[in-house]
């Protein structure tokens, strides 16, 4: 994403979408009653009975927002509300939707920005820094890519098999054809760094057998428990490899929830959760950290009950209290969730 313009004295930030992951931030980003300045379409008919014409107009306008949608299929972000400004043929207080996309500009006005908001805008501007991960054994392997907000699996494949996965198969030596794929995906991709991670001793043959010395170079080896999806989460948590996935989201949240669960298997009374206890925490102003799971969020949206989350978590900021999203779809996130979707690390017990 492209910050055009941050307006601290007027609350607005111009910016241009230059990646689908941005339409993710973004979704998390506007809320209801911001104000959006961005572009619509709008059919048109013209003239009448046999000779008349539907026309599509795009105009600019301004609308209050009242329903956030996010497509991640179609790569798309659908903001629906009320007509704020715009031309004279589009009402005041009329309803219209605006549709965002990779490439298009927006503005966003808010009667306040919230730190933990404008620090999410500027990780979404920040330059990509992905990372490939292989999952593997000898005869089976998980090919992923970090993203801002956790990874993607882009394709599972089996060796000594005339199966194909993602149309890849394998029916000669195994590694080789590892090589070959994971060369495809470095190449389109040019990730920073390639974990590549097994049980046993399966990454230590893999490489002994590697002659792409390009590649041998991205590499870092590291050990799993199993080649499955759930191991390419146990590899984001490891330690060992923070300072590779530093910018991995998913890696800093988990550690957000681990630290939460920390306090509370060690019943130290420096925690809440739940939307009351926690309201009651940051009121009193013991919150060191508070955790809030998007899914909570959006259930607070759908249920006409944002105002209150989100008077709250600016409470939260304007007392100095990290204020910290967790996605849902991890698995510290669905941890988070099973607490009530919000949670506070106390300073203090109380």
């Amino acid at each position: 994403m492209q910050i055009i313009r941050f307006n601290h004295k007027i609350n607005t930030a111009k910016v241009r979408v230059t990646d689908p992951d941005d339409l993710w931030y973004l979704s998390h980003l506007i809320d209801p009653n911001n104000q959006v300045k961005g572009t619509a379409h709008r059919k048109i008919k013209i003239g009448e009975g046999e000779n008349v014409r539907i026309i599509r107009k795009i105009v600019t306008l301004t609308i209050l927002v009242e329903k956030i949608e996010y497509q991640a299929q179609n790569a798309t972000l659908r903001i629906n509300g009320t007509i704020v400004e715009g031309p004279d043929d589009f009402p005041k207080g009329s309803y219209q939707n605006i549709s965002i996309n990779e490439g298009d500009e927006l503005t966003i006005k808010k009667e306040y920005w919230p730190s933990f908001q404008e620090q999410k805008l500027r990780e979404a501007a920040k330059p990509k820094h992905q990372i490939l991960i292989c999952v593997f054994n000898r005869e089976e392997a998980i090919i992923a890519v970090s993203t801002k907000f956790g990874h993607k699996v882009l394709t599972e494949f089996k060796g000594e098999t005339s199966k194909k996965y993602d149309g890849h198969s394998s029916n000669n030596n195994f590694y080789q054809e590892l090589t070959k794929i994971i060369e495809q995906y470095s190449k389109r991709l040019d990730p920073q760094r390639i974990i590549a991670a097994s049980p046993a001793f399966y990454t230590e043959d893999f490489l002994k057998q590697l002659r792409n010395s390009d590649l041998r170079q991205k590499i870092i080896s590291a050990n799993i428990s199993s080649v499955s999806r759930s191991a390419i989460t146990e590899l984001l948590k490891n330690p060992s490899l923070q300072s590779t996935l530093k910018e991995n989201r998913a890696s800093f949240e988990a550690k957000l929830v681990e630290e939460l669960l920390a306090e509370i298997g060690k019943s130290s009374g420096k925690y809440s959760y739940g939307m009351r206890d926690s309201s009651s925490a940051i009121l009193s102003g013991a919150a060191i950290k508070v955790l809030v799971s998007t899914k909570f969020i959006n259930k607070a949206k759908e249920e006409n009950k944002f105002v209150e989350v989100d008077t709250i978590l600016v409470t939260a900021d304007k007392m100095k209290s990290e204020v910290h999203i967790i996605i849902s779809d991890s698995s510290s996130g669905k941890q988070l969730d099973g607490l009530g979707g919000i949670a506070v690390i106390l300073r203090y017990a109380i």
